[in-house]
């Protein structure tokens, strides 16, 4: 037996998984468009496909902050009507 393997016998191993209740299928799309754009960029090379790249990261960092801060806003208002 490998120490690896005792060692997941022993402690168990940890779901890498894991996402915040707020994330949604909107902030995957937004980052899916994100990473396409990044990789057309690094293929080409082109300041076309950079600036199309910071516009989809701009979008994507938008639409995750604004879905965290609506869960965030819901969720302390669920604690205050309790």
């Amino acid at each position: 037996m490998t120490i690896n393997n005792a060692a997941d016998k022993c402690l168990g191993t940890a779901n890498s998984t894991r996402r915040n209740d707020w994330w949604n299928r909107e902030c995957d799309e937004a980052v899916k468009k994100k990473n396409v754009s990044r990789q057309k960029w690094m293929k080409n090379g082109a300041e076309e496909e950079r600036k199309e790249y910071a516009d989809k990261r701009r979008e994507a960092k938008k639409i995750i902050r604004n879905t965290r801060e609506k869960w965030i806003e819901e969720e302390t208002l669920k604690s205050f009507i309790k």
